[in-house]
């Protein structure tokens, strides 16, 4: 299975579940919104089709949103100190959406996760919040 994790163990603490949620419904439609630009986890823009799958398709557009069921299957869960993204869902002939994902990471257009400043910002981010709730309990 497919899976991103933004680990804060390094600063092991527990932050409230609330905040997690709000983060990652935020960095969730960033992921969605990102990919839909056709920019890949990286913020470059992602590898083009084979003539072969533009024809098929009808379009040269790599946005990864043919059906939209991967995009719309992205999830997460608040983990102790972080958060965890997945694809959740399957698709015809017995593929998953992480089948589709891997797929995808294998032709150069990986599109979860982040860049390694947008998670030092991310934990930055949430280590003020938690000392803010420290300072009012």
């Amino acid at each position: 299975m497919l899976k991103k994790k933004i680990n804060f163990k390094k600063r092991k603490q527990n932050i409230a579940k609330n905040y997690l949620n709000l983060f990652g419904l935020e960095l969730q439609s960033d992921i969605v919104t990102r990919t839909q630009r056709g920019i890949d986890k990286n913020g470059k823009q992602f590898r083009a089709y084979k003539q072969s799958t533009i024809k098929k398709k009808g379009s040269s557009i790599v946005n990864l949103q043919d059906t939209f069921r991967m995009l719309k299957s992205v999830s997460f869960k608040p983990i102790t100190g972080g958060i965890r993204f997945y694809l959740s869902g399957s698709r015809n002939k017995g593929l998953t959406n992480n089948d589709v994902a891997y797929y995808n990471k294998k032709n150069k257009r990986e599109f979860l996760g982040f860049t390694k400043k947008e998670t030092t910002e991310l934990k930055k981010e949430l280590t003020k919040i938690y000392k803010g709730q420290l300072i009012n309990k």
